[in-house]
């Protein structure tokens, strides 16, 4: 229930791979608090686009839980808050789109099961009051999950929409929140997708991060 709490909070004011050419700049988080679960360790890695001119560096986000290695690019524009343990939020420029990434259950052997079983009544107790409006198949990492959109009125009474999805793996189940704004949904649905298209795992063996043109 941590992501309509933070909503609340900002409404109120509302594997590392070296690519060959490419100017990095990076800078690490470790989230506070304590957890039975491996910390989270968030690298932040600054590349440059290749066959593009005064292309702004996109962001590449790394994290590791133990010996889990993953990647996503950070959609533009939006900041990265590594303060929650175990649990990544990205937050649009105008705080009208929330974007989680999280590791839950890394030591269960039967993630799939587990998902099947409790990720409908997850996804409801993390928005309570909320309804499902509909529900899908959820990829990231050449893996699938259950994935469901959710109305929910917030504290002060504005309509929001989201989406939450449970992605299991060999590292755990991997949980994907997504938070807007009813307006602005469809937007941030887009940014959603492609952080969802950018994700990838060492679970084949390697981390291999190619490099992203910035080419029409």
């Amino acid at each position: 229930m941590w992501f309509p709490k933070f909503c609340n909070l900002l409404s109120g004011a509302l594997c590392v791979a070296c690519l060959a050419g490419s100017r990095m700049a990076a800078e690490e988080f470790r989230p506070g608090g304590h957890t039975n679960q491996p910390d989270l360790r968030i690298l932040i890695r600054s590349e440059e686009l290749i066959d593009a001119t005064n292309a702004k560096p996109l962001q590449r986000a790394f994290f590791s839980a133990g010996t889990n290695r993953f990647a996503f690019i950070v959609p533009e524009g939006f900041k990265l808050d590594a303060s929650f343990p175990n649990k990544i939020i990205l937050t649009s420029p105008d705080y009208t789109c929330f974007i989680s990434v999280q590791l839950i259950d890394p030591t269960v052997n039967e993630a799939a099961c587990l998902v099947a079983m409790a990720s409908r009544n997850q996804a409801m107790e993390e928005f309570p009051g909320s309804t499902i409006s509909n529900e899908f198949e959820l990829r990231a990492a050449n893996h699938g999950g259950p994935a469901y959109e959710l109305n929910w009125k917030s504290s002060n009474g504005s309509t929001q929409r989201a989406c939450v999805g449970f992605v299991p793996s060999r590292a755990g189940v991997l949980k994907f929140n997504l938070l807007s704004n009813l307006e602005k949904y469809p937007q941030s649905q887009m940014h959603f997708r492609c952080l969802l298209r950018s994700f990838q795992s060492n679970e084949g063996g390697s981390l291999e991060i190619l490099p992203v043109s910035g080419a029409s």
